[in-house]
């Protein structure tokens, strides 16, 4: 499946899980791995998602109880992922670009713009910068 269309029905997952901050399910957000690579804490995150931070302190948290970031914690896999490839591999360097604010993005990381949900432009200009179809439409 296409990332486009497993952006499109968010229960497919993403495309690679590349760091693994999902279960090999999918079904799953992986708390310790997420907040490796995450600039925000997890009381940011709790509050964005409306729920209790002890959750995010659990082994793996269902994706369904954070119905609020779903999206969001989607577009940062599929995001991370992606600027991985483009970055020839190197986790370090591609991390690093997805936490720093840029100017492009008015002062924030694409890491923010992936967590609230807005990075279907992001992920476009990913996806062409790597010479891939299937441009994400909502």
């Amino acid at each position: 499946m296409s990332a486009s269309a497993q952006m499109n029905n968010l229960d497919m997952g993403a495309p690679e899980n590349r760091l693994k901050m999902l279960s090999a399910d999918l079904q799953y957000l992986v708390p310790k791995r997420f907040f490796e690579y995450s600039p925000l804490n997890k009381t940011d995150i709790a509050k964005q998602a409306g729920i209790n931070r002890k959750t995010l302190y659990s082994d793996k948290v269902k994706l369904s109880t954070l119905k609020k970031l779903k999206k969001g914690i989607m577009q940062v896999v599929i995001g991370t992922d992606l600027a991985v490839e483009l970055f020839g591999e190197n986790t370090e360097k591609a991390v690093n670009w997805f936490q720093t604010p840029n100017t492009l993005l008015f002062g924030e990381s694409p890491f923010e713009v992936c967590i609230r949900g807005e990075g279907k432009i992001l992920i476009n200009w990913l996806m062409g910068r790597l010479g891939k179809d299937g441009a994400i439409e909502s």
